[in-house]
């Protein structure tokens, strides 16, 4: 009750839960979608790839996914490596080889104060 949500003209958000001022806001959200045929996965590997996202920063919560997971035990994570670059993994956490077939990856950022 007394929940709020502001976007501000610069478009940060802000919420605040009604009992004392505005307690998060984000800043600014960026992504990027590309096309990626990442390489096959035996069990227990790990594949990583770089994304170019400017505006990005090392505090920035990252979120990915492939458009090709499917049902496969595969997992998808990432974070902002440098100003502007994005690494994502992918690590096969099944019991069988993956190769994922070329698809989109679309990777978020955004930024909080």
């Amino acid at each position: 009750m007394g929940a709020r949500l502001a976007i501000e003209g610069s478009g940060a958000m802000r919420w605040a839960d009604g009992t004392s001022g505005w307690h998060t806001t984000a800043t600014a959200q960026r992504s990027n979608a590309s096309t990626w045929d990442p390489p096959a996965l035996a069990p227990g590997k790990l594949t990583s790839t770089d994304i170019a996202l400017a505006g990005s920063q090392p505090a920035d919560i990252v979120t990915a996914t492939h458009e090709m997971l499917g049902d496969h035990a595969v997992f998808v994570s990432g974070r902002v490596a440098s100003a502007g670059r994005v690494r994502v993994f992918l690590r096969n956490d099944g019991e069988v080889a993956v190769d994922l077939p070329s698809g989109l990856l679309r990777v978020a950022t955004v930024q909080y104060l």
